[in-house]
């Protein structure tokens, strides 16, 4: 079970993506390369802060590292989870992602006071408008390819 996950449904994506799936007899492939590029994004998210759902707060220390980036643990496990013929999940299975993508409200001990460092491009439970064009884009260049393999 993962700490923290993502699904994206079809009704997560653009409708144009959507009628294009639903013509489609195997919608995994398409669903898998969004899938692919929402994990690009989200680890991308770690060092280029434009595709960061918001400002990660300061530092309360100085340190060598960058935020979220100490051992390369959680940035190394953000992986597709499942792929459905209609949804694709991402997510990782550390158990602090949560607490580092939504903050904490626990005010004393461990992991208490933590400031939300969003990573994945989601604000509440939808795509941030950077990830869905990124999608979407993903999406038309698989359905591309599909078509050009099927004409042969």
């Amino acid at each position: 079970m993962a700490a923290i996950e993502f699904r994206l449904i079809r009704n997560d994506i653009s409708p144009d993506i959507r009628r294009k799936l639903r013509k489609m007899k195997n919608p995994r492939p398409v669903l898998e390369a969004i899938g692919e590029q929402l994990v690009s994004l989200t680890r991308r998210a770690f060092t280029d802060a434009s595709l960061r759902p918001s400002i990660w707060p300061p530092r309360k220390k100085a340190v060598s590292w960058q935020i979220l980036r100490k051992s390369g643990t959680l940035w190394k496990s953000i992986r597709i989870t499942e792929t459905t013929n209609t949804s694709v999940t991402v997510g990782t299975d550390r158990p602090y992602a949560a607490v580092h993508q939504l903050g904490s409200r626990k005010s004393t001990g461990r992991g208490g006071g933590i400031p939300a460092s969003p990573f994945f491009p989601v604000i509440g439970k939808k795509l941030t408008a950077i990830a869905r064009k990124k999608i979407d884009q993903a999406a038309h260049v698989k359905f591309d390819a599909m078509l050009l393999k099927a004409r042969g």
